[in-house]
């Protein structure tokens, strides 16, 4: 039984017991620490089977008493992902059972929580910190820091396998500070000539103590700041170590979530929907290949876009969600509708007619035509020959219409332009090269020639000139200016725009 040195502004509560598992998850060990009084106590229990830990557990402690459970046990090193998230899952639920706070821990990260708090380092936002770590025999961990609003993130960690290797831990970083923390199972040696090799940049020192007690302390500090109890300004955030995510559509990768990001973490996309595809998410650790975790299939949902999302918890418990976004697609009608997709440098029409939906090949027999409009005839000329021509007359040529038509200053310029771009009272106005000189024009005009241009390809195909037109934008987010000027282009050439 060993003593820990804590701050002095414990929170009373009828819970004062941190269980922390530390070690391989079959050969652990068992210590709960005390919040109010530092107390340390050590058990050995064998790990055979989770619900027996588990039980064990129970018939240890008086489970009123117990605050957290920390599992610090290496289960990425001997588990696949499925494997690991199965044991995690059932710690997670006998700590709920049980009115636990749980958490998993990582004895790097908790180092690294030690060298800061224990020696109140504290740079500006921005900078940099390195933790160098002596570690059994001659390794050497190092962990690189910066400094956010409020707390430290953790940038990366690597194990050197002597002090000799140490200079290149500072090939890609500049710290402001370096933390030299010593083990007790380190050869005095190796101490000693990571000492000389650090002394340039006048580390601060800190000794771990024979039973890791600065893990310990670090491990309370962490709990407790993380159930809100105790602000810690040293604090390190979780990081996403070992772990991988990768959210795939087929074989094409559309998140991920890599080591060393911090959690808890969100991230999202919006995709087109392809029924004949599933989006699927995978994880991994370091060493072990990824698995599938689930997958969703397209087809269930009746939008033309799904918002895929993933979010990622401190403990690596995920919720994976595919989900519609935007309208619901209509059946089919028998009545001729014309839809135009854009991206940002290209357009296709969609022509709905007896009950069936179909791409338009435009004149140059192209399903996605080039977003240039070139005026060097009588009349405007759209896409291929349009794009051809900027090549050796780019004055005469339009192009980047959907950058131009979302803003509403002229400060975007582009030295690919051959036109001017310019405001004039509330619209923005296209100076270009014509047959018949320079002039100038509107960009909803210039929208207004794309409109028309479809709907002369829809009435080629039925012979209807069509006074509606849906418009959707691809890859990209439409802003509220781009909307404005596609319905106003609409108005010029008496064509009703219906925005998806």
């Amino acid at each position: 039984m060993s003593q820990l040195l804590l701050f002095q502004d414990s929170i009373p509560s009828n819970r004062n017991l941190i269980i922390d598992v530390v070690g391989d998850i079959y050969d652990s060990a068992v210590n709960s620490l005390n919040v109010s009084t530092g107390q340390v106590k050590k058990y050995n229990i064998s790990w055979t089977e989770t619900a027996q830990f588990l039980d064990k557990l129970q018939s240890l402690f008086d489970l009123t008493q117990v605050k957290a459970i920390v599992i610090r046990a290496m289960e990425y090193e001997v588990m696949t992902f499925k494997e690991s998230y199965e044991f995690r899952l059932k710690c997670k639920e006998f700590c709920d059972k049980n009115g636990i706070f749980y958490f998993v821990g990582n004895d790097i990260h908790l180092n690294a929580i030690a060298a800061v708090s224990k020696t109140c380092t504290m740079v500006k936002e921005g900078e940099q910190v390195m933790i160098v770590m002596s570690k059994l025999l001659d390794l050497v961990f190092v962990v690189k820091l910066i400094r956010e609003k409020g707390y430290y993130r953790y940038l990366s960690s690597q194990m050197l396998y002597c002090p000799m290797m140490i200079p290149c831990a500072f090939w890609d970083f500049e710290p402001k500070k370096v933390i030299i923390l010593h083990n007790t199972g380190a050869n005095q040696s190796a101490k000693e000539e990571i000492n000389e090799m650090l002394k340039k940049h006048n580390p601060i020192f800190l000794h771990q103590g024979d039973e890791d007690e600065l893990e310990k302390e670090a491990v309370i500090n962490k709990v407790l700041h993380l159930m809100g109890e105790r602000n810690n300004q040293y604090d390190v955030r979780v990081a996403c170590t070992q772990a991988w995510f990768h959210v795939r559509v087929n074989e094409k990768c559309l998140i991920k979530i890599i080591p060393n990001e911090v959690l808890p973490m969100e991230k999202s996309v919006i995709i087109n929907v392809d029924p004949t595809k599933s989006v699927s998410l995978f994880a991994k650790f370091e060493v072990i290949p990824f698995e599938l975790l689930q997958e969703i299939k397209l087809l269930t949902l009746n939008t033309k876009k799904a918002k895929i999302t993933i979010k990622v918890d401190i403990n690596l418990f995920y919720d994976f969600v595919v989900e519609p976004f935007g309208k619901p697609i209509q059946p089919p009608s028998p009545t001729p509708k014309v839809r135009i997709s854009f991206n940002l440098n290209t357009f296709s029409v969609y022509l709905q007619n007896k009950n069936k939906e179909y791409i338009l090949e435009d004149f140059d027999e192209l399903k996605k035509t080039p977003l240039y409009i070139s005026f060097n005839e009588k009349k405007p000329i759209i896409g291929k020959s349009a794009l051809k021509l900027y090549e050796t007359k780019p004055a005469f040529v339009v192009f980047d219409l959907i950058r131009i038509s979302s803003i509403s200053n002229a400060d975007l310029q582009n030295p690919k332009w051959g036109f001017k771009l310019e405001k004039e009272n509330e619209s923005m106005m296209v100076t270009v090269n014509t047959f018949e000189g320079e002039r100038r024009t509107s960009v909803d005009l210039l929208l207004a020639l794309i409109l028309k241009h479809a709907r002369l390809l829809v009435k080629n195909e039925i012979g209807k000139k069509m006074d509606e037109i849906e418009v959707e934008f691809n890859s990209f987010i439409a802003n509220d200016m781009l909307k404005k000027n596609f319905i106003e282009a609409g108005k010029l050439i008496n064509v009703k725009v219906v925005l998806d």
